[in-house]
């Protein structure tokens, strides 16, 4: 997989020639990044995809049932990546207002990828 970088406010990069380009692990861990942020209806061409972020997952009381729900529809939405062979792990933290997700996953490669998410 080879795919545009994205700077630090997720905005294309420009004007490096093939240094705006990543491949293999950071494009996919990249790929998985853009999943996770991409909330349901927020896309105007698709508004079906994404993530319910605010639909099913924050104000859930119990941290079990939100760390469950968000595992199976991550696990899921992290498999449609080509490149992916196999979610191995995703950890969940809550903090006050936030949700840090790290994932780890098996490229088609082999190689093992990382990708930490903050929401």
């Amino acid at each position: 997989m080879r795919c545009r970088k994205l700077d630090e406010n997720f905005d294309y990069s420009f004007g490096m020639n093939d240094q705006d380009y990543i491949d293999g692990a950071d494009a996919v861990a990249q790929a998985i990044r853009t999943k996770i942020l991409l909330f349901y209806g927020e896309w105007w061409e698709n508004v079906s995809l994404g993530l319910p972020m605010f639909q099913s997952f924050l104000g859930q009381m119990s941290n079990e049932n939100l760390k469950m729900s968000i595992t199976l529809l991550l696990t899921k939405r992290i498999k449609e990546i080509s490149e992916v062979k196999d979610v191995t792990e995703i950890e969940i933290a809550r903090n006050n207002r936030q949700l840090r997700f790290t994932v780890h996953v098996i490229l088609s490669d082999g190689e093992e990828a990382e990708t930490v998410v903050i929401v």
